[in-house]
């Protein structure tokens, strides 16, 4: 069996940006696009593509979550990359809506339903974490020194 911490495969998982879900939410997108032109064939191609990229991505971010937490904390806790969760946000929503227009309803309200709590985690958590990092220095020393003058 391979150990998941060791090689290629552990250091892509430990350093998964979260702005990977652009690749499932555009590919969405495209398909969702195509469907709506009449374009069927190219959209159920697209459709496959971005619902297999989609849950590449949930193993990813679970697997780097639960085998990775504080490569994954400091990822939420860094204004560059944090705010990249939003894709996964977006690209369940795009996923849904484009399983919606080819009647999957199950699926849709699955995906619907979990895209809130993946909303609210980076809406509320991340700026949390954020402000929790954020040096004390800055607001209790300068600020009282800037005021003394």
């Amino acid at each position: 069996m391979v150990n998941p911490r060791s090689g290629r495969l552990g250091r892509e998982i430990s350093g998964l940006n979260p702005g990977y879900g652009a690749w499932a939410m555009a590919t969405g997108v495209m398909s969702t696009g195509l469907a709506l032109y009449g374009e069927h064939a190219p959209s159920e191609v697209l459709l496959v593509i971005a619902c297999a990229a989609f849950v590449l991505l949930l193993v990813g971010y679970t697997w780097r979550i639960v085998g990775y937490w504080p490569q994954a904390l400091a990822g939420a806790r860094n204004p560059s990359r944090a705010f990249g969760y939003f894709s996964l946000v977006a690209a369940t929503n795009v996923v849904a809506v484009r399983l919606a227009l080819a009647h999957h309803s199950p699926a849709t309200l699955v995906l619907g339903a979990a895209s809130v709590p993946l909303w609210l985690i980076p809406t509320y958590a991340i700026p949390g974490a954020m402000f929790e990092l954020a040096p004390r220095s800055s607001v209790d020393l300068v600020l009282p020194d800037k005021l003394a003058r």
